[in-house]
């Protein structure tokens, strides 16, 4: 079905700062930086990613056209487009999220508001689920959507927003891949031919779900010479002597069966404003180098030609450097964005311990 479109019926959609050469936050993005269903990305551990979260799509018809109203037809795909999925058969049916634009208003004694429009969904004439375009909002026939806000003057304050929706709301799933098409309408409600070019449709890869696993399994504590090491305390802070030279391990699990992990470090607090120490291996990620690579098991490296990382489980050292009461805090981060900003880094779990060197 034929696109939006806005200089060769370009798809736009809002990325965040951290993709795309690291341009200013809700700079907006042309699908020509959105492959097999994800955001490309900077080239760091952010990329590749995934759909969450609320997207606001934009877009134009072309300069000229008559387009007054336009369905946007959501269809799932079978599997992931990166993965080996199978494209939908058929343009799926028309999307039914509310959509809210904002006016600014200006009114008789220099009076001004700002005003919000709803631009759909609506039913006419056969059709359901309709939107309208900024031109076409004023011509909504009366019944149809709230009455326009009356004003003498009238600028709105998303240009060109066609979509937003909740990215769960278009694949209809927590988890899934859709391709977005549109078809235009006018004044009449007459289908309006449009061009095509190889932007006619958007397919978007959506992950709405927190990864799978993110956590410490277990703390344990070694001297120089690799032997064991056990806790003089009970409860749930325990306390070790490790001597000199002594190190603690920390098994961790931090997976995404959907392959959406982004990146994940364990950090070792101590003292007060001291940076974390070191840890063997350091922070893991979907672009970092894996040095050293994890131990055989189901641990699994980056897979780029299928944007794709899983995790797994290793063991995480640390060298104990003073006597301290140390914190190791967990922090992970999914590979998905919501349009405008690309998923944070969080705490997932921590483990408090007691540990001497002397």
């Amino acid at each position: 079905m034929p696109s939006l479109t806005k200089v060769s019926n370009l798809w736009l959609i809002t990325l965040s700062g951290m993709i795309l050469e690291s341009i200013p936050i809700s700079r907006i993005s042309l699908v020509s930086n959105i492959h097999d269903g994800y955001a490309d990305g900077d080239g760091s551990d952010a990329s590749d990613l995934a759909f969450t979260g609320t997207l606001n799509i934009y877009g134009e018809f072309a300069s000229g056209s008559p387009v007054s109203y336009y369905q946007v037809h959501a269809a799932p795909w079978s599997g992931n487009p990166a993965r080996g999925g199978a494209a939908p058969g058929g343009a799926g049916g028309p999307i039914a999220e509310p959509l809210f634009n904002y006016a600014v208003m200006l009114h008789s004694g220099g009076i001004v508001t700002v005003d919000a429009v709803q631009m759909g969904p609506f039913s006419s004439g056969g059709l359901t689920n309709l939107y309208a375009t900024q031109e076409g909002r004023p011509g909504v026939p009366a019944g149809l959507l709230p009455p326009m806000p009356p004003g003498t003057l009238l600028a709105w304050s998303y240009n060109g927003l066609k979509v937003s929706a909740d990215a769960s709301k278009l694949v209809g799933a927590s988890q899934g891949a859709v391709r977005l098409s549109v078809t235009g309408y006018d004044a009449a409600f007459a289908p309006v031919a449009l061009p095509h070019n190889t932007a006619d449709t958007l397919d978007l890869e959506i992950d709405t779900t927190p990864l799978t696993i993110a956590q410490i399994n277990a703390l344990s504590a070694f001297d120089s010479h690799g032997n064991p090491v056990s806790s003089t305390a009970l409860g749930h802070c325990p306390v070790y002597m490790v001597g000199v030279g002594g190190y603690v391990v920390l098994n961790v699990t931090v997976s995404d069966d959907n392959g959406h992990l982004c990146s994940y470090a364990l950090l070792p607090n101590f003292g007060h404003s001291l940076p974390p120490g070191t840890t063997t291996p350091g922070p893991r990620g979907y672009k970092t180098p894996f040095v050293p690579p994890p131990t055989p098991g189901p641990f699994g490296l980056p897979d780029f030609s299928r944007k794709e990382l899983d995790g797994g489980t290793e063991d995480i050292t640390f060298v104990i450097p003073e006597n301290c009461c140390y914190d190791f805090r967990l922090d992970v981060r999914k590979r998905v964005t919501d349009g405008t900003h690309v998923s944070g880094t969080y705490t997932a779990d921590f483990w408090t311990a007691t540990v001497n060197v002397s």
